[in-house]
């Protein structure tokens, strides 16, 4: 207790909660133990003064966030994401610095870092996707209790001008087809053109995910109830059954040349 000020950790209809001084946050778990042990790091920031709502200022800094909320997300996230959001921070902390206050964090900065990327030759998708892990990352210091508001809330992803997607006819994908000389590559760049996956997709597929017999094939996502089976086209089981090594990576070729990429 500090001057009045009241901190616990109690349970309501299974979910536990933190109250300190009358205001109360969940910490979104019904494990008893997990929530002792957010219960316990949250006392000690409170303790060392550093909850914006508890002492009206923000001594925790950009830096120490950065390193806090990086050292969560490897842990917690896909690789992918956590990636996304190392890359944003990265731009973020450039124009924020390592010792501001996080509460001193504003949207100047974001849109600091959105004019430099322009001006870089960054495309609108790219700055987009800084917006948004920069926000997420925030979000994060408002749920661990080191500010009351996120300021880059508000911030809102550019415009980007939609332009019709290209397209090759018959002819066109035959030629393509006939300039690839090496075959492992020319099934491969075969398989992209009549399932419509993505890169990442195929590189991963593992001949334990194709059911050849059934006529299907798993494409796994990050979280298992999400990989879903998809049909087997006659031009992607022919590729398959051309292939003799059946076992491992479908597609062991880890890189596609830039000029075989269809955007």
């Amino acid at each position: 207790m500090i001057s009045g000020m009241v901190i616990r950790l109690f349970q309501h209809r299974g979910m536990w909660y933190v109250e300190i001084s009358g205001k109360r946050r969940s910490l979104k778990t019904r494990d008893k133990a997990e929530a002792k042990r957010l219960f316990n790091q949250i006392r000690k920031e409170w303790l060392a003064g550093k909850l914006a709502h508890l002492t009206g200022s923000c001594r925790r800094t950009m830096g120490e966030h950065y390193d806090d909320f990086l050292k969560w997300a490897e842990q917690v996230q896909p690789r992918a994401t956590y990636r996304a959001n190392r890359l944003a921070l990265d731009k973020l902390i450039q124009f924020t610095g390592r010792n501001l206050a996080l509460d001193r964090v504003s949207r100047k900065h974001l849109d600091d870092m959105t004019a430099k990327g322009l001006s870089g030759g960054l495309s609108v998708n790219s700055i987009n996707n800084y917006i948004r892990h920069a926000r997420a990352a925030m979000n994060k210091a408002v749920e661990w209790g080191y500010v009351q508001s996120n300021p880059l809330s508000s911030a809102k992803e550019l415009s980007a001008e939609r332009k019709p997607p290209n397209f090759l006819d018959r002819l066109g994908v035959a030629r393509f087809l006939a300039s690839i000389k090496d075959m492992d590559l020319r099934r491969m760049v075969v398989a992209y053109l009549s399932t419509g996956r993505r890169r990442s997709e195929l590189l991963r597929l593992r001949w334990e995910d194709v059911d050849l017999e059934g006529g299907r094939y798993l494409v796994r996502a990050p979280k298992n109830h999400l990989s879903k089976w998809y049909p087997i086209n006659s031009m992607f089981r022919a590729v398959l059954l051309a292939m003799e090594q059946r076992e491992g990576r479908v597609y062991p070729v880890l890189t596609i040349p830039t000029r075989f990429l269809i955007t």
